[in-house]
């Protein structure tokens, strides 16, 4: 496997000849994350967001002591670097990214909850890369994009 490019030490594109792949991954910026909002020792879950769970503006905080204690959260720099993981390598939490997002102005304790639940997915699945090319059967296309556990 060769190693094309690394960019900023947290995105990496290897190449193998041999299986006619490319490999783009995001391992390092997820293991980076935990440790930035203190999460290290969260356990991990199977889904980015609770099943039927629907984050609206009712969800919101409305009282002085909650709005003040979610100011110290740093809820809209998580969402950030879930936008930065979704468009590189971890489209699977696109979905939870862009409704947490839509929440930034003034989020609740359950879109905080939520959030930590993104990161929770993150840690169980930082080894997912996107994969271009390689030999498949004739049925299907040659250079198909393929997302799996690397390493």
């Amino acid at each position: 496997m060769v190693l094309l490019a690394r960019e900023r030490s947290d995105r990496s594109l290897e190449r193998d000849r041999s299986a006619r792949t490319t490999t783009i991954s995001q391992e390092a910026v997820t293991d980076s994350i935990p440790a930035r909002f203190n999460l290290l020792n969260a356990s991990t879950v199977t889904m980015p967001l609770a099943p039927r769970s629907h984050h609206s503006v009712a969800d919101c905080l409305t009282s002085q002591d909650e709005i003040e204690e979610m100011a110290t959260r740093p809820y809209r720099e998580l969402v950030g670097a879930f936008t930065l993981l979704a468009l590189g390598a971890h489209p699977d939490i696109a979905f939870a990214t862009s409704s947490l997002a839509r929440l930034e102005h003034n989020p609740g304790r359950v879109h905080w909850e939520a959030a930590k639940r993104v990161l929770r997915y993150l840690m169980g699945t930082k080894k997912r890369c996107f994969k271009l090319g390689g030999k498949y059967p004739e049925s299907l296309p040659s250079r198909m994009l393929t997302w799996e556990q690397s390493r």
